[in-house]
């Protein structure tokens, strides 16, 4: 008898100790991932990444020395700025001047490297010889970038934005208004999407 209870016992504290062991694995928030957490700019911070005036995106500001802080900059001038737009890696060279810049854009990562040699940045095509469209078309804004709590930074990289007018009596067309950032744009909720420059009816 005393044996069958000891079984019992040892049963039920092995049922015990696995399902709370699954209740354990199932409840880790994802929010503790290391890295998952983006700001206005779409720069991962927990990862180490803040947005660089000097460059115009996401970088690890402290790897950069002055010569591929320059560098950057031509390839983000090249590709376009945009939303999590990160500088990841590079390469330097002997050569003076030649540089490889490894980027990612967006939420999804797309990965390209920006060639520089002599002054002159090429846009290195991918694995499947696809490479960055340069943005000259309209930009849509994030669900990520209407945080209106989120304040912006002091900068001025003015965007020309699409803004919808609320009429009361008929339908009214947008308007074009020049906005300091993609930043300040895209808090505004009635702003859809911009272009990166200041507006030419202004």
């Amino acid at each position: 008898m005393k044996k069958q209870i000891i079984v019992t016992i040892i049963i039920v504290i092995a049922i015990l100790g696995i399902a709370g062991f699954i209740v354990y694995k199932n409840n880790i928030a994802p929010s503790n991932i290391i890295g998952g957490d983006r700001d206005e700019y779409g720069c991962l911070g927990p990862a180490g990444y803040s947005f660089d005036l000097r460059v115009g995106a996401c970088t690890r500001g402290f790897e950069l020395t002055d010569d591929i802080a320059r560098a950057a900059q031509m390839a983000v001038e090249k590709v376009g700025k945009g939303y999590a737009l990160t500088v990841v890696s590079f390469n330097s060279y002997e050569e003076v001047g030649a540089y490889d810049i490894m980027m990612e854009r967006g939420l999804e990562r797309e990965p390209q490297t920006i060639i520089i040699r002599n002054g002159v940045a090429t846009i290195a095509p991918n694995a499947d010889g696809q490479t960055f469209t340069q943005t000259t078309g309209p930009i849509n804004c994030l669900p990520e970038q209407r945080n209106i709590d989120a304040s912006c930074l002091d900068l001025f990289e003015p965007v020309c934005a699409t803004v919808e007018i609320q009429c009361i009596t008929t339908p009214c067309n947008p308007i074009e208004e020049t906005f300091s950032s993609s930043c300040t744009a895209c808090k505004n909720r009635l702003v859809k999407s911009y272009i990166v420059g200041e507006c030419q009816n202004n």
